[in-house]
């Protein structure tokens, strides 16, 4: 799980901070920098949005995350 949760990380931050990706890096040399430029981020929010589906239900949802260093989380559905 952490090696997923790592990956993402990776994949979020490339796509925020596009300095960080570079051609010539390696995949150790991209996460290395990914986890470098995560030090910097002491907070961030960002919504989701879900859908489920289970025969003929449908159920559409919207989530609210705040998220702030060391570890807290909290999480409104809208």
């Amino acid at each position: 799980m952490r090696k997923v949760m790592a990956l993402a990380l990776v994949l979020v931050f490339c796509s925020c901070f596009p300095g960080v990706l570079k051609a010539q890096d390696s995949a150790q040399g991209l996460y290395q920098r990914a986890l470098e430029a995560w030090q910097g981020v002491e907070d961030y929010t960002c919504v989701m949005e879900s859908y489920n589906r289970l025969g003929d239900k449908e159920e559409y949802k919207t989530y609210e995350y705040w998220y702030l260093k060391p570890g807290y989380i909290r999480m409104k559905e809208e």
